[in-house]
């Protein structure tokens, strides 16, 4: 019998041994380590969308300079560190950095490319980056200047080049990359077809549960000065049957939670006015590939202004 207090000479075997074999079983795994367990960036084999640029080697007369950088959203901190949350939540799928002479280290141009997945997440961007006020390039919607070059919106792709070299024209530039690009550039936004509801404060886009919304997603929101007022309004733009589906699953939403909602013809559409508890009045209508709405009750002028705004043919 062991004696009351001190350990059996097979506890005593199994405190002696066990450090070793914890030791031995740590080598071993170590030896048959898996480190994709824990790497964060993409396996090997398998690319981001824009993980090779289109971009040519030469770019305004000028060699393309080192090799193309490639981020996804495992890494793209380590290039936009700050601000990469908001680009996965616009839809990011991956960027190239390229630079262009004289030398890697002194470029003339650096262009970014960001994958955006779609064409409204790319021009979302754009029109978050450009802020308000700013006037897009002349013939060119969708790009802008900006304080360092060039950005814009081509197909699924944000564009922002930055010109180190003042002598070089954004607008060249831009003209230039989008040939590289290739692609249909007319499927990035180009004037959006908001109503003319006043001045223009600031336009910013919002990716998915527009104000708690599911069916409100992809949206473009544009804020207005109406006579010292602030107007808020939101625009859709997607296929017809797309646009369909988002009204009957808004007023099936309506229905369901029990918010007050009234169509109303106006001119040749037919206006949702909605008295939502949370949210305050608003109304929205559908008009073939756009739905449309206004934080704001629907009251008689803006009816006319509504109906204006369709007979113009927007």
């Amino acid at each position: 019998m062991a004696t009351a207090g001190r350990p059996n000479w097979a506890t005593r075997w199994f405190l002696l041994a066990f450090p070793p074999l914890v030791a031995l079983t740590v080598w071993w795994e170590g030896q048959h380590f898996d480190p994709g367990l824990i790497r964060f960036d993409s396996p090997a084999g398998q690319t981001t969308p824009a993980a090779t640029s289109r971009l040519p080697a030469r770019l305004a007369d000028r060699p393309r300079a080192g090799a193309v950088r490639a981020y996804d959203r495992a890494n793209l901190y380590e290039y936009v560190n700050g601000h990469a949350e908001y680009y996965i939540g616009a839809g990011f799928e991956g960027l190239t950095v390229t630079e262009y002479g004289p030398d890697q280290a002194a470029p003339g141009i650096v262009v970014d490319v960001f994958d955006m997945g779609r064409p409204v997440h790319a021009f979302g961007v754009l029109a978050d980056e450009a802020g308000s006020g700013t006037q897009p390039l002349p013939g060119d919607p969708a790009a802008f200047p900006t304080g360092s070059g060039v950005a814009l919106a081509h197909g699924p792709y944000f564009v922002r080049a930055s010109l180190f070299d003042k002598s070089l024209e954004p607008a060249a530039v831009a003209a230039e990359i989008r040939a590289a690009l290739g692609g249909d550039a007319a499927s990035s936004p180009g004037d959006l077809a908001f109503p003319p509801l006043g001045a223009v404060l600031g336009t910013r886009f919002v990716k998915e549960s527009y104000r708690g919304i599911d069916a409100l997603a992809n949206v473009m929101e544009r804020r207005f000065d109406v006579g010292g007022r602030e107007l808020v309004a939101f625009l859709i733009e997607e296929d017809a049957a797309g646009i369909d589906r988002r009204v009957s699953e808004l007023l099936a939403f309506f229905d369901r939670d029990g918010i007050e909602h009234a169509p109303r013809a106006v001119g040749r559409v037919t206006v949702h006015a909605v008295r939502d508890r949370y949210e305050g009045d608003w109304f929205f209508w559908a008009d073939g590939g756009r739905l449309t709405g206004v934080l704001a009750p629907l009251d008689e002028a803006l009816a006319a202004q509504v109906a204006r705004h369709q007979e113009a043919g927007q």
